[in-house]
């Protein structure tokens, strides 16, 4: 009989979604169905479309792999703090959800954040399952740049101080950690009592397809081939907003270049306002299948954020996205993201005005050749360096020893 593991996190897409991006739950789902009897918690909710799915209750996605939604009963569009009632309130219900549910999992496998979800997943293992084995998944650094996604106001410091609590609980209950990164996966060891092991997984989607749809099908208004095209693919929020902004400013307005910026957030229509160039195209969120027909025509993916302690020390989403696509990156950002650029050769890293005024401008960006070369490296870097096949073996094999 197969193990069961049950994997929590509320608000990301959903194979049951029209046209999701690969959500990192997801390919974790994909790779554990095949050795496991995986259980997915999930909001019912649709965050990015603002409205409650279709579907309710428990969903066979396929062979070892369900969906069980948790009821949501309001919306928090454009409200950051609406958005951390929801949260909460989502916690209780999941409580209630996982002490209804009659057989037990051997594996809880809880996203970070939030940390009230790997607080209410440690109180179940410690109170109603106790041989059930708990491992937080590090995707980002609550509580520790929570004041400063909320301009440092006071419920900020009060909701740091509730989150440090939770999280220091559930990781005195937990047996591992995961994380997009090395860095990651070794963070919330600082809030454990002795060291508790870690492994990073990353969330490599595979070869995007990029013919899925055809220029007839898509009708894209704006001329792509032929040009250089540079593609931010991402949600235009706070930490975002500047960077997008001063690459917009310094894009040279010219007809041979085409600059597309693919998402939407608190701070798209600020950005989409601030356009004033035909060559710059603000589009709003973008349907994965279309997505993939821009970067099938694109030259170069952008990673355009603050030089943030959290984007330093990991590999987004976006990184991987745009890798396995076949394109070279552009960024701003120090650490590890420009360490794994420069290294293996697949992009450029710029950090002043003037280094990006320069790079645009510069033969080595837009000769065929050199972007040749460029994209000969990223797909040997997405081959060699990101091996698909040896990073799922290590969430198995990672799995397999928690539950020793």
């Amino acid at each position: 009989m197969l193990r069961k593991v049950w994997l929590i996190k509320m608000e990301e897409d959903l194979p049951i979604d029209v046209d999701p991006y690969p959500s990192r739950m997801s390919v974790i789902a994909d790779v554990l169905c095949k050795e496991f009897c995986v259980t997915r918690f999930a909001s019912q909710l649709d965050h990015k479309r603002n409205k409650a799915r279709d579907s309710a209750g428990k969903v066979l996605i396929k062979k070892n792999y369900e969906l069980h939604l948790i009821k949501s009963f309001f919306r928090y569009e454009n409200s950051k703090y609406l958005r951390f009632f929801h949260i909460y309130f989502s916690a209780i219900q999941l409580l209630t959800t996982f002490i209804r549910t009659k057989e037990k999992p051997d594996l809880i496998i809880c996203a970070m954040p939030s940390p009230v979800n790997c607080f209410v997943s440690a109180v179940y293992k410690k109170l109603f399952s106790k041989r059930t084995k708990l491992i937080l998944d590090a995707r980002d650094l609550w509580p520790e740049i929570l004041s400063d996604e909320l301009n440092h106001s006071l419920v900020a410091k009060c909701l740091t101080c509730v989150m440090n609590v939770e999280l220091k609980y559930a990781v005195k209950n937990s047996d591992g950690f995961l994380g997009v990164s090395e860095y990651f996966s070794s963070y919330l060891n600082r809030y454990a009592e002795s060291e508790i092991p870690t492994q990073a997984f990353y969330l490599l989607p595979g070869s995007s397809s990029q013919d899925t749809l055809n220029a007839d099908q898509y009708r894209f208004n704006v001329p792509l081939r032929d040009k250089l095209v540079f593609v931010f693919g991402g949600t235009i929020s706070k930490t975002s907003y500047t960077e997008l902004l001063r690459f917009m400013q310094l894009f040279p307005d010219s007809d041979d270049r085409v600059l597309l910026i693919c998402g939407d957030g608190y701070y798209y229509k600020e950005l989409q306002a601030l356009n004033t160039q035909e060559n710059i195209h603000v589009l709003g969120y973008v349907e994965y299948t279309k997505f993939n027909y821009i970067k099938g025509l694109s030259s170069y993916g952008l990673i355009c954020v603050e030089n943030r302690n959290d984007y330093k020390n990991s590999l987004s989403n976006k990184f991987f996205d745009y890798l396995f696509s076949g394109l070279p990156i552009i960024t701003n950002v120090d650490g590890l993201l420009s360490h794994t650029i420069v290294n293996n050769n697949i992009g450029f890293v710029y950090r002043s005005d003037d280094d990006l005024r320069s790079l645009l401008r510069s033969d080595e960006i837009s000769s065929a050749a050199g972007l040749s070369v460029l994209k000969s490296s990223v797909k040997k870097c997405g081959e060699t360096v990101f091996c698909e096949n040896v990073n799922n073996k290590n969430l198995i094999s990672f799995v397999h020893k928690t539950l020793q």
